[in-house]
């Protein structure tokens, strides 16, 4: 991932492109942990560190939530109406100086990154917390949206791009429970042009041609009325190649990552140049080593010749004792009963085997 995203990186400053457009599931988790994201920020950000405001950031949150919670309950932590009001008036100063800490914080990261490529993303289902847009806020994607870090699109008020006497219009429509359903072909569709170009971007399963009855997906033949010059699509990991229908571009890039040893796509980008008359396309293959490489199958691979040796084990024990799909303890009556067995032992190895079942549901299982 990181020679991935340094390549990105280094593509679009030598391009000098005017923003990153992401489709969504800029982390595959609500909460990835700080480290990781100041990591993968450095990066983004073309070597200028920004974990000390993202620190900051935390601190300044926790201190507000603190003092929230502190003035909610200050009735009843003060016997006279005097401490009220002078722990009220403190309390208040507190959260004033804290919110100016904030404000600049938020001034110093707007510092830091003027001269960046801005990054123009929505939220995909997998940073969200039961898929659930109304969740974005407790999310790290919406903790860096709001501290500047990051710039989430809006389906309704478009980031405007002017340049070369062109005005580019961008929105975007995050991932939510109906999204693909029948009915919800809106989450697509521009209704009108908001620039000389209009870039839309979607996280939703569009696709070129049905995916069956299970899967739910949009179509593009569908949406093809939009008035969006360009959509652009994500949470299908494969992607597809820029298609034109009717003088309007649909593309999905596909994932950056590979998520498993089957996952065969080749990571790419596509670098778009915008002009009043036209969209031009260039593919820009990401390096990616072989999955192989990338993916460790020794621990898969073992898993596999285990279940093939039980699976081995159990067909051998059915066929000594006849005893086709009965139950564990079943068995183990019947065997005890074929070999002559002591109810002893027979009594002993079902306490040990219904012990062992006991550590498996707690997930206490030792290798032994």
């Amino acid at each position: 991932m990181k020679e991935k995203i340094s390549a990105i990186v280094d593509l679009g400053y030598r391009e000098n492109v005017d923003a990153f457009i992401q489709t969504g599931d800029w982390w595959n988790t609500p909460m990835p942990s700080f480290s990781v994201v100041n990591f993968y920020m450095k990066l983004w950000y073309n070597g200028i560190d920004v974990s000390d405001n993202i620190s900051r950031a935390i601190s300044n949150q926790n201190m507000l939530f603190d003092l929230y919670r502190q003035l909610k309950d200050i009735d009843n932590k003060a016997n006279k109406i005097q401490d009220v009001i002078e722990r009220d008036s403190m309390l208040r100063n507190a959260l004033k100086d804290i919110i100016k800490a904030e404000n600049l914080n938020k001034l110093e990261v707007e510092e830091k990154t003027k001269n960046l490529i801005p990054i123009y993303l929505v939220a995909g289902n997998h940073e969200l917390y039961g898929n659930n847009i109304a969740t974005i806020n407790r999310t790290m994607l919406g903790f860096l949206t709001n501290i500047g870090l990051l710039n989430l699109l809006d389906r309704n008020v478009p980031v405007i791009i002017k340049k070369n006497n062109n005005t580019i219009a961008i929105t975007g429509t995050h991932y939510h429970a109906d999204i693909d359903k029948k009915g919800f072909e809106s989450d697509y569709i521009v209704e009108n042009k908001m620039g000389d170009k209009h870039i839309h971007v979607v996280h939703g399963m569009a696709s070129i041609k049905s995916m069956g009855s299970i899967i739910r997906h949009t179509l593009i033949d569908d949406i093809k009325g939009t008035a969006a010059d360009l959509t652009v699509i994500g949470h299908e990991h494969k992607g597809f190649e820029p298609i034109e229908v009717n003088g309007k571009y649909f593309v999905n890039p596909g994932s950056v990552p590979r998520l498993s040893k089957n996952d065969d796509h080749s990571p790419k980008v596509y670098l778009a140049k915008i002009y009043k008359d036209r969209i031009d396309f260039e593919e820009i293959l990401l390096p990616a080593k072989p999955n192989k490489v990338i993916f460790d199958m020794s621990a898969k691979i073992e898993k596999e010749e285990q279940e093939i040796k039980l699976a081995e084990y159990r067909q051998k024990i059915r066929a000594a004792g006849n005893i086709g799909t009965m139950d564990t303890f079943e068995f183990i009556d019947r065997i005890a009963e074929k070999k002559g067995i002591s109810a002893k032992i027979r009594d002993g190895a079902k306490k040990e085997i219904a012990l062992a079942m006991d550590r498996l549901g707690r997930g206490k299982v030792s290798n032994e």
